[in-house]
């Protein structure tokens, strides 16, 4: 396992680590409006216990009974206790509410910084490209150049990969049926020298319907004079997109 695979696999389950984090702090804030809503209820009854209080029969010192002394006392612990049982429920939950802000915030940085590592150019593919496109136009007596235009444009690591054989397999396309024989082109007026040219660029993701990565082909039937497509569309806040056309001239 490469090192960025080993970077993906534990920034997925720091995911899982966030999503825990988040029930959890549901579950705090359930627990503090139940702490509120005890609160509430035992100062709605303050008053009613101590209209009871007038009814029980003094001492002759004027104290209230010495048996009602433990309750009474359990009962004033109990509202202190529950005070600050609401309280630092309170403060747990902003606390939480701040760790997981700042957890979110080191996620979406990682994200980033992971997304910027698995992007490379283009040419990272293509650095043999031209020497196929002339070894194969020669082999059928041909000429042809190969011209990457982009080739900086970036791209995910996966997703070159995945193009890389599908632009293989339209660059021999563009050779074996997009071109003419030599002699044929110079009769038609064209150079001897045909040139096939990829050009990558950004293309915004408004026209997708939906986020998810695309990789597709589009050749278009027809002669010697053919344009060839290769089209990935990458998952990222650009879309990156690739073409491979053969010169009609």
């Amino acid at each position: 396992m490469s090192k960025l695979d080993a970077l993906m696999r534990q920034f997925s389950e720091l995911l899982a680590v966030k999503i825990r984090v988040e029930q959890r702090l549901a579950d705090v804030g359930q627990l503090q409006q139940l702490a509120v809503a005890w609160q509430k209820d035992w100062l709605a009854q303050r008053t009613k216990y101590h209209q009871l209080l007038r009814f029980v029969p003094e001492e002759a010192d004027g104290r209230l009974p010495k048996e009602l002394t433990p309750l009474l006392e359990f009962l004033d612990r109990s509202q202190e206790q529950l005070r600050q049982f609401n309280t630092q429920t309170g403060t747990l939950h902003r606390q939480f509410s701040n760790d997981l802000l700042r957890l979110s915030l080191i996620i979406d940085e990682l994200e980033e910084e992971i997304r910027r590592v698995r992007l490379l150019p283009l040419t990272t593919i293509t650095t043999t490209f031209d020497r196929m496109v002339r070894d194969l136009a020669r082999q059928q007596n041909k000429q042809a150049i190969l011209r990457i235009q982009g080739g900086e444009t970036e791209l995910d690591k996966r997703l070159l990969e995945q193009i890389k054989d599908p632009l293989m397999h339209l660059l021999r396309n563009a050779v074996d049926h997009g071109l003419e024989a030599t002699a044929v082109r110079q009769q038609t007026g064209k150079p001897a020298q045909a040139t096939i040219t990829i050009s990558a660029g950004v293309r915004a993701p408004a026209s997708l319907r939906s986020p998810s990565s695309l990789a597709c082909i589009d050749r278009r039937p027809g002669g010697p004079t053919t344009d060839a497509q290769v089209h990935a569309l990458s998952r990222s806040r650009h879309s990156r997109c690739t073409r491979a056309s053969t010169d009609p001239r």
